[in-house]
C-alpha cells in the first residue's frame, strides 16, 4: 500500500535503500522479512511512519515484541491498530467500527486518544484482516498500566 501511494520508482527506492530492487519487490509483496532497519528505510523512503508498522514486523518476525513504557502503551497500541489499516488499503473507520463503537470513536483510536475495549478492538482488526494476538499483550499491559494508576 505505501508504494502503492508513494508513486516511488522501484529502482530508486532500491537504490536509495541499498537493497537489490528483487529484494524490495519481495518485501513489499510480502514474501520476505527483512530485519528492522531494513523495513523501517523502506517505509521511511515510501513516505510511511515506521512505528505504524512494527507490531506488525515484530509479529510477523516472530522476534519477542518490545513493550514501551507505560505512558506510550496506548501510543504503540494506535500505531499497531494503523498499521494494520495501512495493510488493509487504508479503511475508512466507518467500514471497521464493530457495534457500540461509532466512527469517531474509531478515529480516536487510530489517532491514539482512544483504547476501545478488547472485543471492540478484535472486531476492528478482525474486519482490517489483521490477527488480534500481536495486540493482546500490548492491550494487556496498557490495561494493567492503567490499573495501577498510571495514564497511558
Amino acid at each position: 500500500m505505501l508504494h502503492e501511494h508513494s508513486g516511488a520508482d522501484l529502482d530508486d527506492i532500491a537504490a536509495e535503500s541499498g537493497m537489490p530492487i528483487f529484494a524490495v519487490r519481495w518485501v513489499l509483496e510480502g514474501r520476505v522479512v527483512v530485519p528492522w532497519t531494513a523495513t523501517y528505510t523502506l517505509v521511511h523512503l515510501l513516505g510511511g511512519r515506521p512505528g505504524d508498522l512494527r507490531l506488525l514486523w515484530e509479529y510477523a518476525s516472530k522476534s519477542v515484541p518490545r513493550l514501551p513504557d507505560p505512558p506510550r502503551l496506548g501510543d504503540h497500541l494506535a500505531a499497531g491498530l494503523r498499521g494494520a489499516r495501512l495493510a488493509a488499503g487504508y479503511a475508512p473507520a466507518a467500514l471497521v467500527c464493530p457495534p457500540g463503537l461509532t466512527e469517531a470513536q474509531a478515529e480516536a483510536g487510530f489517532d491514539g486518544r482512544l483504547v476501545p475495549e478488547w472485543s471492540a478492538l478484535c472486531d476492528m482488526l478482525l474486519w482490517l484482516g489483521a490477527d488480534p494476538e500481536p495486540f493482546k499483550v500490548l492491550w494487556a499491559a496498557r490495561r494493567a498500566a492503567r490499573g495501577r494508576g498510571r495514564s497511558t
